[in-house]
């Protein structure tokens, strides 16, 4: 009875998710790691704090405050916090590789966005804070998209990064980096206003034309 009221107490703070499709469940799992690639070979750095926070401003905490659960399209978005004070001077390219234990619900259209973090770290990390958080970590300029599906279930995720992530990279050598995530829906090209309305302009003189042709037999 005890294990149950501390389960029930726990699930308290993620009833929305069971609506919801969400990645990392039951995170952490596997590694969460920075991959740097550089002239001489590759280097991999550990994260040193991962975490997740809802969009009320709370941190996302079950299993643990460590879990980088994110959901769609309400949160939570995550964080993952490098340290680069041992990071090589040229950086050729870099990743992230973390890893997924579950991904819950069908993920048809939906992409995992890697982004910049402005937040301070202390206050990215602490246990409470504020709904800027969770903005923070899913805007700001894109380091990598990733669409997602059932393969990547109990797997190491990888995250090819950007040029603007690698020039961030190499601005913070020396002290720590962090990137959030969010599970968004892809957003496909739309085709411009003007170029439904001239599409419709066509179709409506074909129509007119093809009328007027019956209407002189």
């Amino acid at each position: 009875m005890l294990r149950l009221a501390v389960f029930l107490c726990a699930m308290t703070s993620v009833p929305s998710l069971f609506a919801q499709i969400t990645m990392f469940w039951g995170s952490p799992f596997g590694e969460q790691s920075l991959v740097l690639q550089t002239p001489s070979g590759q280097v991999t750095i550990q994260a040193n704090a991962t975490g997740a926070w809802w969009s009320d401003g709370t941190r996302f905490t079950y299993p643990t405050e460590a879990a980088y659960t994110i959901a769609c399209c309400a949160g939570p978005n995550d964080f993952f916090v490098f340290d680069l004070s041992g990071a090589p001077s040229t950086i050729t390219g870099a990743s992230l590789s973390i890893g997924n234990p579950n991904l819950v619900g069908n993920p048809y259209g939906l992409a995992v966005n890697i982004w910049d973090v402005t937040t301070p770290l202390a206050s990215l990390t602490a246990s409470s804070g504020s709904p800027d958080i969770f903005s923070d970590l899913g805007s700001g300029i894109l380091f990598s998209s990733l669409p997602v599906g059932p393969a990547y279930d109990g797997t190491q995720v990888e995250f090819t990064l950007n040029s603007s992530a690698i020039d961030a990279i190499q601005a913070a050598r020396g002290g720590q980096i962090a990137f959030g995530g969010s599970l968004d829906q892809i957003d496909y090209d739309a085709p411009e206003p003007n170029a439904i309305a001239l599409a419709a302009g066509g179709l409506a003189l074909a129509f007119w034309m093809k009328c007027r042709r019956f209407r002189t037999r």
